[in-house]
């Protein structure tokens, strides 16, 4: 029951933990503490928790299938959105509190990618990564590691197709998982999560300076959670599997040395374990994200 304890302190979205609610209805959401719906199910909220804070630090380009001219790279900063949870989200225990999930809209990270020189100008090879250092904040300690590499062919004048693998991992060490009762020892809790995907993308180049894209992919997230002071690990049942998709636009402004890319990304929903057929809930019942993500650097 205490799994989903102050999960709204899991750190995605500036990865600042708070202290979540201990007991109590946020006011907010007290209009709906008597309304509990009848599908209400623990470990379906509990499940969607971990993989939507997993979901927010998966690694999407924000670029176009050819992220740089070959032998020119990028340093700068990606912001990743996570829209703040509705209450019925926030409801945990048998509805019986609300979780503190909403403290913050956006996931920073230090970012920077190099496309490869190769013997054939329309093929581009790219490597990228991003990272967020485990420096101790608001009594936890916090890490982000993003890696990318991908394959940029450049079939016309204006058309580009790429192909790319990523992979993230975020860890939260700290008390995520708030005592049910005050006055009770704080104990540091574990947060892990991950996400492997590929995808494929198109984009076109509108202008001299910016070329619009779409990117399609398959992703898998995983999650695990330790809670200190009782020894329990706390089991996703329902890890995402499923499709991921983008559509933005990559610019390369001031005399092309500053890089701009913007998109809406979404994760809409994963699979279901086998034996729940039945269940009350489709796929994007046990997990999704859509949400802005920006990325700006200097152009090296």
């Amino acid at each position: 029951m205490r799994a989903l304890l102050g999960l709204s302190a899991v750190p995605v979205g500036l990865l600042v933990a708070s202290p979540a609610l201990a007991t109590g209805v946020d006011p907010a959401c007290e209009h709906l503490a008597d309304l509990k719906p009848a599908d209400y199910e623990e470990q379906q909220q509990q499940d969607f928790l971990m993989n939507y804070y997993a979901l927010g630090a998966s690694f999407s380009g924000v670029h176009a299938p050819i992220p740089h001219e070959a032998g020119r790279g990028m340093i700068g900063v990606r912001l990743g959105g996570l829209m703040p949870l509705p209450c019925r989200r926030r409801f945990a225990l048998d509805w019986s509190k609300t979780e503190d999930t909403n403290k913050s809209p956006v996931l920073p990270t230090v970012s920077a990618s190099y496309a490869f020189e190769t013997p054939w100008e329309e093929v581009v090879p790219y490597a990228e990564v991003g990272f967020l250092p485990p420096v101790p904040v608001a009594g936890t300690r916090n890490l982000v590691f993003q890696a990318a590499g991908g394959i940029g062919f450049q079939v016309s004048d204006s058309m580009q197709l790429g192909v790319r693998a990523h992979a993230a991992v975020l860890r939260t060490i700290g008390d995520i998982a708030t005592p049910i009762a005050e006055g009770d020892p704080v104990e540091e809790d574990l947060f892990l999560g991950s996400t492997l995907g590929i995808q494929a993308l198109a984009g076109v180049e509108a202008t001299e300076w910016m070329t619009p894209y779409v990117m399609v992919g398959l992703l898998d997230a995983s999650t695990f959670f330790y809670i200190g002071d009782s020894g329990v690990v706390t089991n996703n049942l329902h890890p995402y599997l499923g499709p991921e998709y983008a559509i933005g636009a990559d610019m390369l402004l001031v005399d092309e040395r500053l890089r701009v890319g913007a998109e809406y990304y979404g994760a809409p929903g994963g699979s279901r374990t086998l034996g729940d057929a039945n269940s009350n809930f489709g796929f994007a019942g046990y997990g999704r994200i859509h949400t802005v993500r920006i990325r700006v650097g200097v152009e090296l």
